[in-house]
């Protein structure tokens, strides 16, 4: 079962840092043979990471990167394919308020 993985196209903040160029970018890789059995990448609306944008979502691992470019998108997806398990030095951290 191929896992789906979201890009944010759609939001303000990744529209403008390149939501809809990082989607191409990963749309294209998803359908080299390396990765054409294992992901599906598509649009989507705003993943609620408009600091960090732009920012995907793999779904079935229930994980959001920030601030991706295309390489970084490459290293997700590898690592993915490869361990099985998302990049948790990437993940998308909110920060922690001081009282």
């Amino acid at each position: 079962m191929r896992k789906k993985v979201f890009v944010c196209t759609q939001g303000s903040s990744c529209k403008r840092l390149g939501g809809e160029e990082l989607y191409q970018h990963l749309r294209a890789c998803s359908e080299s043979a390396l990765f054409v059995d294992h992901f599906k990448i598509k649009r989507s609306g705003c993943l609620d990471l408009c600091k960090h944008g732009p920012a995907l979502w793999v779904k079935k691992d229930g994980v959001k990167y920030g601030a991706v470019t295309n390489l970084i998108g490459n290293l997700i997806l590898e690592h993915h394919l490869k361990k099985k398990k998302p990049m948790k030095d990437l993940f998308y951290k909110k920060s922690k308020k001081k009282k």
